[in-house]
C-alpha cells in the first residue's frame, strides 16, 4: 500500500493544531474581509475534510493555482507575505491527508484533480522566490517542497503513474529544479532529502521506456543530472539518485547515440567510473554497459575517445575491482561488448590489454566460469579482428598481442590453453601468417605447445600452425628442428582421440615439403618419414584426401633421400 508515515518531526500543520491556517475562502482575500482567523481556519478544514470527494479536491486545486497565478503583493495589501504563508502551509495539509486515503483513492484523485499541475505550478513560485528573508516563500516552503517532494517520490513508486508524471507539462523540470545549485532558492534553502526526493522520483519516472526519450529531449535535464552525481558537496543517497537517473536514460536506443557523441558527457561519466561511492561507480558502470551495446558507430566512438581513455579504466576496475565480483564482470561485459572488426585495433592498442584478458579468461575456479568465458569471448574477437599491416608489417596492437601470448603461455594449462586459442584465432587470417612466422618468440610458443598432452592445446596450436604454412613466404621459416621435432611426435600419436591432431601434423609436413629447404629438413627426420610412410599405406578408410596428398610428398621427397 503506498502510504506515507511522517514522523511527529516532519509533520507539517495540522488544521486541529492550534497553528494558525488559512483558508482559501476569497474572503480571506479582501483586506477589508470580517472573517476571524477562527471563521477562516473552519472554511479550510471544511474544504480539507470535503478533500475523499475528487470534485472538491479539483475545485481546491484549481483555487490554489489561480492563488499561485497572482502576484503575492496584490493578494492583499500588506499581506503578501501571510498569503504565501497560507499557501504553503495548504500545500501541506492537502498532501497529507491525500496520503491518509490510501493507494487507490490517491491515483484516482491525482489523475483527476489536476493535483500534478498544482504542484508544478508551485515548485515554480518557490524557485523562483528570492533566498529566505523572513516568512513568505521561506520558512514554510522549505517545509512545504520537502513535503511535494516526498509525495511525488511516492506517487513515482506506483507503475501506473509513470506516464502521466512523465507528460506532465514541466513536473520533471520542476524537480530537477529542486535539486539545481544555480538556482538560487535551491542553493541554499533546499535540504539534502528533499533533493534526493527530488531526484528520485525523476529516477522512477524515467524507468519507463516511454518517457525516456521525451526525458532526455528537456533542455538541461541530463546536464543536471551529471552535475549532481559529480557534485563532491551532495550526499552519497543524492549523487547515487541522479546516476541511476543517467543509467536509465542511456538504455533508450535514441538517447545512447546522442550521449556517446557527447564529448563532455563521456568525459565526466568516465571520471565517475572510478568515484568513490560504490553507488556512483556501480552506476556509472551500469550506464557504460547500456552504451556498449550502441550500434557500431556508438561503439567506435566510445573506444576512440580520447586515445581509449575509457578502455584504460574498464582495465582498471578489472585488475582492481575482484573485492566487487558484480563491478568486475560487468566491466568484462562492456569490454566484450565494445570488441568489433572496426574497434579492435584501438583496444589492442591499449597496452597491457591482451596480458589482463588471457589472466582473466585462464581462471579455472567454479566461481569464475561467467567471467572466463566472457574474457575468452573478447580475446576471440580482438585475436580474429586485428590484422597486419600492408606487406607484413607489425601494428602496435598485433605486436602487443603477440608479445603478450608468448610471455604468458608458460603460466599453466589453462593459461596455456587460452593463449593456443587466441593463436588458433589470429593465425585463421591469412595477413596475419607472415607476422606470426617472423615472430621468433610467438613461433617457438606454438612448437612447445603442439607437444603439449592436452588435446585441446595441442589442436590449437597445430591448427595455427598449419594455417600459417599455407603462406609460401612461412614455409622455410617453419622448416627448422624446434618446429619439425614436435611434428614428428604428433604424427606418431594413436588413437581416436589424437585422430584429428595427427591429420593435422601430417597437412603440416605436405604444406612444409613444398619448398627447398622443407623437404632437405624432412629427409633427415627418420622417425617422421617412417610416420608419412606408414599413413600412405593405411587402409583406404582413412582420410583418401590427405592419403593422396602424402603419396606425391613422399614421391617428391625421393631424389632428397
Amino acid at each position: 500500500m503506498l502510504l506515507i508515515s511522517i514522523p511527529p518531526s516532519d509533520q507539517c500543520h495540522d488544521p486541529a493544531s492550534p497553528q494558525r491556517s488559512y483558508s482559501t475562502d476569497d474572503s480571506t482575500l479582501d483586506d477589508d474581509s470580517s472573517l476571524t482567523p477562527d471563521e477562516e481556519d473552519d472554511i479550510l478544514r471544511r474544504n480539507l475534510d470535503a478533500i475523499m470527494d475528487s470534485d472538491s479536491l479539483k475545485s481546491l486545486c484549481e483555487r490554489l493555482s489561480a492563488m499561485l497565478d497572482t502576484p503575492a503583493a496584490s493578494l492583499g495589501r500588506l499581506r503578501g507575505n501571510e498569503c504565501d504563508e497560507k499557501i504553503n502551509n495548504l500545500v501541506c495539509d492537502i498532501l497529507v491527508r491525500l496520503h491518509r486515503l490510501g493507494k487507490e483513492n490517491l491515483m484516482k484523485n491525482v489523475r483527476n484533480t489536476g493535483l500534478l499541475a498544482l504542484l508544478v505550478k508551485y515548485m515554480d513560485r518557490v524557485a523562483a522566490a528570492p533566498v529566505r528573508q523572513s516568512p513568505g516563500f521561506g520558512g514554510g516552503a522549505d517545509d512545504a517542497m520537502d513535503k511535494v517532494a516526498l509525495s511525488l517520490r511516492c506517487l513515482s513508486l506506483e507503475e501506473t503513474m509513470w506516464i502521466p508524471m512523465g507528460r506532465e507539462p514541466g513536473l520533471p523540470q520542476a524537480l530537477m529544479q529542486i535539486c539545481n545549485d544555480d538556482n538560487q532558492y535551491s542553493a541554499k534553502n533546499t535540504s539534502e532529502r528533499c533533493r534526493m526526493n527530488a531526484v528520485w522520483a525523476v529516477s522512477n519516472i524515467a524507468y519507463a521506456p516511454a518517457n525516456r526519450p521525451l526525458l532526455a529531449k528537456m533542455p538541461g535535464l541530463i546536464e543536471s543530472a551529471v552535475m549532481m552525481a559529480s557534485s563532491a558537496g551532495r550526499s552519497h543517497e543524492v549523487r547515487g539518485e541522479a546516476m541511476r537517473l543517467i543509467m536509465n536514460l542511456s538504455s533508450d536506443i535514441t538517447n545512447k547515440v546522442n550521449m556517446v557523441r557527447n564529448k563532455k558527457f563521456l568525459s565526466s561519466l568516465i571520471r565517475l567510473l572510478l568515484d568513490a561511492s560504490p553507488t556512483v561507480q556501480t552506476r556509472a558502470l551500469g550506464t557504460v554497459k547500456n552504451l556498449s551495446s550502441a550500434q557500431v558507430e556508438g561503439k567506435v566512438l566510445l573506444v576512440s575517445f580520447k586515445d581509449g581513455a575509457l578502455i584504460e579504466v574498464l582495465a582498471r576496475i578489472i585488475h582492481h575491482g575482484l573485492e566487487d565480483p558484480s563491478m568486475y564482470i560487468k566491466a568484462l561485459k562492456i569490454l566484450r561488448n565494445l570488441c568489433c572488426p572496426q574497434t579492435a585495433e584501438t583496444i589492442g592498442n591499449c597496452e597491457g590489454i591482451f596480458a589482463l584478458l588471457i589472466k582473466e579468461g585462464s581462471r579455472d575456479e567454479p566461481e569464475n566460469t561467467e567471467s572466463s568465458s566472457v574474457a575468452r569471448k573478447a580475446l576471440q574477437m580482438l585475436a580474429g579482428s586485428i590484422r597486419s599491416g600492408p606487406q607484413g608489417t607489425i601494428p602496435p596492437c598485433q605486436s602487443y598481442l603477440l608479445r603478450d601470448v608468448s610471455k604468458q603461455t608458460l603460466c599453466n594449462m589453462s593459461t596455456m590453453s587460452t593463449c593456443a586459442m587466441v593463436l588458433a584465432q589470429h593465425a585463421s587470417l591469412g595477413e596475419n601468417c607472415f607476422a606470426i612466422a617472423t615472430h621468433k618468440e610467438t613461433l617457438n610458443t606454438l612448437a612447445d605447445m603442439s607437444d603439449s598432452y592436452v588435446i585441446s592445446i595441442k589442436r590449437n596450436a597445430l591448427s595455427a600452425i598449419r594455417n600459417v604454412t599455407r603462406d609460401f613466404r612461412c614455409v622455410p621459416l617453419l622448416a627448422r628442428d624446434r618446429v619439425l621435432s614436435p611434428l614428428s611426435r604428433a604424427c606418431e600419436l594413436s588413437g581416436a582421440n589424437y585422430a584429428e591432431c595427427r591429420r593435422i601434423a601430417l597437412t603440416i609436413v605436405v604444406n612444409l615439403s613444398t619448398s627447398e629447404v622443407g623437404q632437405k629438413k624432412i629427409v633427415k627426420k627418420e622417425r617422421l618419414m617412417a610416420s608419412l610412410a606408414r599413413y600412405a599405406a593405411a587402409p583406404d578408410e582413412e582420410d583418401n584426401g590427405l592419403k593422396q596428398n602424402i603419396i606425391r610428398t613422399m614421391m617428391l621427397l625421393l631424389p632428397a633421400v
